[in-house]
């Protein structure tokens, strides 16, 4: 699973990652994210926000085993519950490593 988080961290570095629930929240209603993944410990009602936001535009969500400090470590900031990946080969090798 350590290797999802490596991933991650190389999305951001290549900027092909977007963090935050409202810059989420955009990127889903504007068809950027390819992917977006939730932490383990993400409120019910931001979860049923951006599965419903996800769902509607027809972009798949992951729930993945990961606190929000763990993926905030990963990819340089302090903590992040909601990520969209937006390049279709990050989005390859993320699934991949699930």
């Amino acid at each position: 699973m350590n290797n999802i988080l490596n991933a991650l961290g190389l999305a951001q570095r290549a900027r092909a990652l977007i963090s935050g629930e409202n810059i989420v929240l955009d990127a889903i209603l504007n068809k950027k994210a390819k992917l977006v993944l939730v932490s383990n410990d993400i409120s019910d009602g931001s979860l049923k926000k951006i599965s419903d936001k996800s769902r509607t535009n027809e972009i798949e969500l992951i729930q993945i085993d990961f606190d929000r400090y763990d993926i905030g470590k990963a990819i340089g900031k302090e903590f992040r519950v909601c990520l969209a990946v937006t390049d279709k080969n990050f989005v390859s090798m993320i699934k991949k490593k699930l």
